[in-house]
């Protein structure tokens, strides 16, 4: 006989306390199962639920450290159970981003359609992620599509209707897209929004100064240079700055580093 248990050893192993061992599994008369039997089914319920359960949240303590090859393993075996639409919206937006942290941008943007189909919600996240990743891979006429779809929602809570995320990110795809005075008008927008944001007036400064306004671009980045925080700003904005005159630290991780406060930038 092998190491493995034999069919009496492995009742005996899942009898309930104090239970005979020799009841059949179903008593005599209507068939009634015995309190055993679905104790197994609830405890085989319980550990698929638990399995399912660790690998989505294993999968996005993966992203967040960041192992992206663990964290695309782990949300996959996640995305395979038993999600609502809601949760698999999440699911897949977390993948999407795991894949565009290895620079697999195809799959990004596949999993990124996908959650943006089966997002019943009034939330503008992911018609903006799905337009960044489309943005990156130069498909403009998709990423303009998706952007204009997260105008019609909400950014920042019900009823709040666009924000300054949504017209920056437009205004990024304009601009690299050629549509300059376009995108100064969007970028407008969103520092009507967001006034003291830098990261707007840094773009804002670059469409100025490919329409040769360097005038205006000077004035966007002295706003930028009077709003340097305390961690310093990625090596793109230090450079121009220095190009313009203005000095300010640089921060230690580059938004190429793949640091998360740079995600929409």
């Amino acid at each position: 006989m092998g190491a493995g248990l034999g069919a009496s050893q492995f009742r005996l192993l899942l009898m309930m306390p104090g239970e005979n061992p020799y009841l059949p599994l179903y008593s005599e008369g209507p068939m009634r199962p015995n309190p055993r039997v679905l104790f197994l089914f609830f405890v085989a319920a319980v550990s698929v639920a638990s399995a399912q359960s660790i690998d989505c949240e294993f999968g996005k303590s993966a992203l967040q450290r960041p192992n992206y090859p663990e964290a695309v393993a782990r949300l996959t075996k996640c995305l395979n159970s038993k999600l609502s639409d809601r949760q698999r919206v999440s699911i897949l937006q977390l993948r999407a981003k795991a894949y565009h942290g290895l620079k697999n941008q195809q799959l990004a943007v596949r999993d990124q359609e996908k959650a943006v189909e089966l997002d019943q919600s009034r939330s503008a996240w992911s018609s903006i992620r799905l337009s960044i990743y489309l943005r990156e891979r130069r498909h403009f006429g998709k990423a303009l599509a998706a952007i204009s779809r997260a105008e019609n929602r909400d950014e920042n809570g019900a009823g709040s209707g666009p924000g300054a995320i949504v017209y920056y990110q437009k205004g990024r795809i304009l601009h690299e897209s050629g549509h300059t005075l376009d995108a100064i008008i969007s970028y407008s927008r969103a520092i009507n929004r967001k006034p003291h944001d830098p990261w707007i007036l840094y773009r804002r400064a670059l469409a100025y100064e490919s329409l040769e306004n360097r005038v205006q671009a000077k004035r966007d980045l002295t706003l930028v240079a009077e709003y340097t925080p305390k961690e310093g700003y990625d090596p793109a904005i230090v450079r121009k700055l220095h190009e313009y005159g203005f000095s300010a630290a640089q921060r230690k991780n580059a938004c190429g580093d793949q640091d998360s406060d740079c995600e929409f930038h």
